[in-house]
């Protein structure tokens, strides 16, 4: 018996479908992996401290106060006229989700209690403000 080698002529390829299942997986992995940020926070608030700070509720409206009387809500700007059709919107559900109001320690007092009255206004009565324990850093 005779064994000849054959030489080819042909080029080495690539194989594009191996290639794209494995980046197709590692994307599945960093995805599934990843950590989301829940809760986030649009604007720099430094929250009061407290001694008798307790946990945060998680399921709610989270409206934030700075100092200069921005209001934000998810992200979001919002003037008060916004917040009243927000609040008028969840007063208006079944299981209607509480209020936490995060206000800056330097926003005015005043503001602080126009938001909790525009809460009660709208019967929204699961009604919380924010803080931190004393000793903790407040900026967010």
């Amino acid at each position: 018996m005779k064994f000849r080698v054959r030489k080819r002529n042909r080029e080495p390829q690539v194989v594009m479908v191996s290639l794209i299942d494995v980046v197709l997986q590692l994307v599945i992995f960093l995805v599934l992996t990843s950590t989301f940020k829940i809760g986030e926070v649009s604007i720099d608030i430094a929250l009061p401290a407290v001694e008798s700070a307790a946990a945060a509720v998680e399921d709610g409206i989270t409206v934030e106060l700075d100092g200069s009387g921005r209001i934000t809500v998810a992200g979001r700007e919002m003037s008060r006229a916004a917040l009243k059709d927000l609040f008028r919107m969840e007063s208006q559900r079944e299981n209607a989700r509480s209020v936490v109001i995060r206000a800056d320690s330097t926003a005015s007092h005043g503001e602080v209690v126009a938001l909790i009255d525009l809460a009660r206004v709208h019967d929204l009565r699961r009604l919380s403000i924010a803080a931190v324990p004393r000793g903790r850093d407040s900026s967010n």
